[in-house]
């Protein structure tokens, strides 16, 4: 699972823009369950929660970095440059198949 996500300015406030992109060699089971764990998680950097990442969205493994739309919000924490990407997590529950 690659997760790409860029922090910027946007008028004094933190903006995240990003996506996700699932292999192809992901199993089934994975690829059906990704999308709830997703909408459910939070991004965070270091012990500070800045969005909810369901505004993420899924991406085609083929789409390069030049062609990738992504998604993107502005959060109200005031944007600083030390929110480095190298920082951030994104943290979730354990989601279960429903059978």
């Amino acid at each position: 699972m690659n997760i790409y996500l860029r922090l910027f300015d946007s008028g004094g406030k933190l903006g995240i823009c990003g996506y996700y992109v699932m292999p192809d060699s992901f199993a089934d089971r994975d690829r059906s369950l990704f999308p709830s764990w997703i909408n459910a998680a939070e991004i965070y950097s270091d012990e500070t929660r800045l969005a909810p990442a369901s505004f993420l969205y899924n991406r085609s493994p083929k789409a390069n970095e030049f062609d990738a739309e992504a998604s993107c919000i502005e959060t109200q924490i005031p944007y600083r440059p030390e929110l480095s990407p190298r920082r951030i997590r994104l943290r979730g529950h354990v989601v279960r198949d429903v059978i």
